[in-house]
C-alpha cells in the first residue's frame, strides 16, 4: 500500500506546540513525502509531553522538504528506521522542494529559553541512504536564560550524504549555563562537506559553551573545505578510529583556534 503525504500549506508538522507529541510509522512499501518544513518535535515555546518520532518504512522512502526540523524548543525527536542492524530492509532518499537540497536542523531550543533540554537525532544506520543537504546544524543553543542543553546527533553508515555547511555545537545567546551539544557517528558509507561551503566544529560566543564531536570509525569523511573550530568556550573533538578523514588538502582549525583533541 502506498502513502503519499502532500501537505498544503505544505509542512508536516509531528508533536507541534504545547504539551504534544507525534508518531508518525511510514508504509513498508513505497512512501514519498513532499513538504516545504517537516517537524518532528516542536513544543513552540511551551511545554512538552513526550517525543516524537518518524519511522521510516522497509520498503523505499522519499523526502522531498526544503527545511527538516527535529528536536526543537523543549521537545524530541528522532527520524530512523526500526532496525539499525546492517543491510536491513528499507531505502531512504532525502533532498529539497524547491532545490535539490535539504536543510537540517537537529536539536536545538530555537531561542527558547528554559532548562529543558531539546534532544534530535537522525538516524540512518543500516540502510541504503542518499542525503543531498545544503545546511545542517546539529546542537544549537541561542537562549538567553535557563540552562538547557541543547543536543542533535547524526547517524550515518550506509550509501552517501553530501552537505554544503556543516555546524555541530553552536552556542550564541546570554544563557551563561547553557551547552550546546553536537555529535556527527560515521561507521560506514561517505559524508562529503562540499567544496565552497564551510564546517564548524563546536562554537560559542557571548556566554555559555559548546562541544562538537566528529566521530570516524568506518567509511570515508571528506572535507573539501578547511574544518573550524568556532572559539571561546567550546571543545572540538575529532575521532578516527577506523574508517579514512580526506581533508583534500585543508586544515583543521587554526593556529588561534586550534582542534581541542585529535584521537587515533
Amino acid at each position: 500500500r502506498r502513502a503519499e503525504a502532500r501537505m498544503q500549506p505544505l509542512r508536516l508538522r509531528l508533536g507541534f506546540g504545547q504539551k504534544s507529541a507525534g508518531t508518525l510509522t511510514l508504509s513498508n512499501t513505497a512512501n514519498t513525502i513532499t513538504a516545504s518544513t517537516i517537524y518532528v518535535g516542536n513544543s513552540n515555546g511551551a511545554n512538552s509531553t513526550g517525543s516524537s518520532l518518524m519511522t521510516l518504512g522497509t520498503g523505499t522512502n522519499v523526502i522531498a522538504a526544503d527545511t527538516i526540523n527535529i528536536g526543537f524548543s523543549k521537545s524530541t525527536g528522532t527520524l530512523k528506521f526500526l532496525s539499525q542492524t546492517a543491510g536491513s530492509p528499507g531505502t531512504v532518499t532525502i533532498g529539497g522542494k524547491t532545490t535539490t537540497k535539504a536543510n537540517f536542523v537537529i536539536g536545538s531550543n530555537n531561542g527558547t529559553s528554559t532548562g529543558v533540554s531539546a534532544s534530535g537525532t537522525l538516524d540512518l544506520r543500516g540502510h541504503a541512504a542518499t542525503v543531498t543537504a545544503g545546511t545542517v546544524w546539529l546542537g544549537v543553543s541561542n537562549m538567553t536564560s535557563g540552562g538547557g542543553d541543547p543536543s542533535g546527533t547524526i547517524h550515518f553508515d550506509t550509501g552517501t550524504f553530501t552537505v554544503d555547511n556543516l555546524y555541530i555545537g553552536m552556542k550564541s545567546g546570554a544563557d551563561a549555563g547553557s551547552v550546546a551539544n553536537g555529535t556527527l557517528n560515521l561507521s560506514v558509507g561517505t559524508f562529503t562537506v562540499n567544496s565552497g561551503g564551510a564546517f564548524t566544529l563546536a562554537s560559542q560566543s557571548t556566554a555559555g559553551s559548546s562541544a562538537g564531536t566528529l566521530n570516524i570509525t568506518g567509511g570515508v569523511f571528506t572535507s573539501n573545505v578547511d574544518i573550524l573550530v568556532g572559539g571561546g568556550s567550546s571543545t572540538s573533538t575529532i575521532t578516527l578510529n577506523g574508517g579514512t578523514l580526506d581533508l583534500a588538502g585543508n586544515d583543521i582549525g587554526t593556529s588561534v583556534n586550534p582542534i581541542n583533541a585529535l584521537n587515533f
